[in-house]
């Protein structure tokens, strides 16, 4: 699907912004042959191209300097994942986020603050430059504002206090702005969110073409996430409630399936950052320094199997990778105390299970521990024509129905209404084929807290749970209280950026 957006690419450089923030320089390159922005967003097709260019930094993974993935890097920051790979020296980012190393200048930390400000960016883009003339290009800023949420609650949970930018930024003075209180992010969110809803459809109105983009049921998860990282729980719990009352979601029969190509865009997907397997490349000629010009998920070939360590499973229709991002023990752990082989078989592998299946390992895998990565897998069924492992249409499940029901049980949990978070909680577990969940107090909390675990593993949601929750310190070893909350601001802003002050802690 993200071919649809290859127009629209070039379109941002005719701002020459770079994907940071602050990078000023970029503003006095002439951008040859470009259309002039006196002459866009003038028609309902200009307005579709601009949002599209915003909706392309929900899967734009910096593979070609960085290899760095916002959901590969939350993922790697929990105690659910291992960095591996072949060795420590081949993504130092990733290897210092899995043992809480990192700094400032931490490759992957830039990446995630450059591609949510590319975002917001892309967004404002929208809401500066549309007329709300026409009702496609009123939902193209209903749309701009959902996605600016989207990007601002990515940032404000993972960095804390940050600068808001609401308008376009064209001169390098502009970019000095102060970090805001968390409090004025959230507010900023919620009003974004607020203002949208109306003008969003919902998921049964949208054509199969449409099916990326910005719904009621997305704006309402942001809404009640928000919410719930603020502590207002019976807010949170209306919105969660707006989207399970709807009627749009229910949780897919199979769970194996949900994360594979023909479970895209399923019963319980609520938002993905959606990628395609046409575009047929092959390596020798592939444009490795233009992302641009890529549309495939280049993070499931980087996070398969080392193809060094372990043999392919053509039978089972698995094949290698190059090794990032295992499954760690304790998560193998935790399916097997609950009991839970349902959604354990269809998210790790284990070693018995391998060699059962014929694989074979070669060496001393590094950051293995006895497990493989099923979800988001390497399947050779996945890929696309051309060299097959550049080819992976597999999109990302960024909004899941299942983890909007476990955010209503806990939000209900808080408020002191324990038959409802029951409820909620044991709609999932019964998916799982696990028995219902009779548990109260602080036990039913601990039975949301391993749900959320084993429903949305490798999802890039267990760190900040972790977080919020107070248990990252005794969950996340090298965890630092009053450090790790957050990660750091990059270096390269605050050398940019004089007004932004490190994070504390930092």
């Amino acid at each position: 699907m993200r071919n649809k957006f290859n127009i629209v690419i070039a379109m941002t450089a005719l701002w020459a912004l770079a994907l940071t923030l602050s990078c000023s320089d970029y503003l006095e390159v002439p951008t040859n042959g470009a259309i002039s922005a006196a002459d866009f967003y003038k028609t309902d097709e200009d307005a579709g191209s601009a949002i599209a260019a915003a909706y392309d930094m929900l899967t734009f993974d910096f593979w070609n300097n960085t290899w760095a993935s916002p959901v590969v890097m939350k993922s790697i920051l929990s105690d659910a994942a291992q960095s591996a790979g072949p060795n420590a020296s081949d993504q130092p980012g990733y290897e210092a986020m899995d043992h809480m190393t990192h700094s400032p200048s931490n490759d992957k930390v830039a990446a995630l603050w450059g591609v949510n400000y590319s975002g917001i960016h892309r967004c404002n883009l929208v809401l500066d430059n549309i007329a709300a003339e026409s009702p496609f290009k009123i939902q193209v800023l209903a749309e701009a504002k959902a996605l600016r949420a989207y990007f601002y609650l990515d940032l404000v949970s993972y960095f804390g206090e940050v600068p808001i930018v609401t308008t376009t930024l064209l001169l390098p003075e502009e970019y000095q702005i102060a970090k805001s209180p968390k409090s004025a992010v959230y507010e900023l969110i919620e009003s974004d969110l607020q203002a949208a809803l109306p003008d969003l459809p919902a998921k049964s109105a949208q054509s199969a073409a449409d099916r990326f983009r910005m719904t009621k049921g997305a704006a309402h998860s942001l809404l009640g996430r928000a919410r719930l990282y603020q502590d207002k729980f019976a807010d949170a719990l209306s919105s969660f409630e707006e989207v399970i009352n709807s009627g749009e979601y229910w949780l897919e029969t199979d769970y194996s399936l949900v994360f594979k190509k023909e479970g895209e865009f399923g019963a319980g997907s609520i938002l993905e950052g959606a990628y395609s397997d046409l575009t047929g490349l092959v390596g020798g000629t592939a444009p490795w320094g233009d992302q641009r010009l890529f549309d495939t998920n280049m993070h499931v070939q980087l996070t398969g199997p080392r193809g060094d360590f372990f043999s392919p499973l053509p039978e089972k229709d698995f094949s290698a990778g190059w090794g990032f991002n295992l499954p760690s023990a304790k998560l193998a752990a935790i399916y097997d105390s609950a009991g839970d082989t349902y959604r354990k078989n269809a998210t790790i592998m284990s070693e018995e299970d391998y060699l059962a299946a014929g694989g074979t390992i070669t060496g001393d895998p590094f950051g293995y521990q006895g497990f493989l990565r099923l979800k988001y897998g390497t399947y050779d069924s996945e890929q696309g024509a051309g060299d097959a492992i550049l080819n992976y249409g597999t999109n990302w499940r960024l909004i899941r129905y299942s983890d909007i029901l476990l955010l209503a049980s806990e939000a209900a949990w808080r408020l002191g209404e324990e038959g409802k978070g029951r409820e909620y909680l044991n709609q999932v577990r019964n998916r799982a084929q696990l028995a219902n969940s009779e548990s109260s107090g602080d036990e039913l909390f601990n039975d949301i807290v391993n749900e959320r675990l084993m429903e949305l593993a490798f999802e890039g949601f267990r760190f900040y749970d972790l977080v919020r929750w107070g248990l990252a310190a005794e969950n996340i070893e090298g965890f630092e209280e009053g450090k790790h909350e957050h990660l750091p601001i990059p270096s390269g802003e605050l050398d940019r950026a004089y007004s932004l002050v490190q994070t504390t802690g930092w």
